[in-house]
């Protein structure tokens, strides 16, 4: 996931920040890193498409093929991403995946 968000920050910016606000919503409200992670994921090629279209395409900075060569590129991506997340995927859905609590015993009631 760190490989593909670096990725992703060096081929735009602004659909990292995206996919990375998306991450951290997900992660603030459920305290699991595999179900943020694979969220941030799935939203890639959505996030990608939109800016392609709406941001980029109108300006001129990209062609209409290259709107869905970057989509069907961050689709693959996202798919090796959900892919390898198979197993948590599982946990999740069993409901034993582990979230991130506060270890200290400070927010402890």
């Amino acid at each position: 996931v760190l490989t593909c968000a670096a990725m992703m920050l060096l081929i735009d910016w602004r659909v990292f920040l995206c996919c990375f606000a998306v991450f951290l919503i997900v992660f603030l409200c459920s305290k699991i890193v595999s179900l943020s992670s694979i969220i941030g994921s799935a939203t890639y090629p959505v996030i990608t498409f939109l800016f392609s279209y709406f941001v980029d395409y109108p300006a001129e900075k990209i062609s209409f093929a290259g709107i869905w060569v970057a989509t069907i590129i961050a689709l693959a991506v996202a798919a090796i991403v959900i892919g390898k997340h198979h197993e948590n995927i599982q946990r999740i859905l069993n409901g034993t995946e582990k979230k991130i609590t506060d270890k200290s015993g400070k927010n402890k009631k």
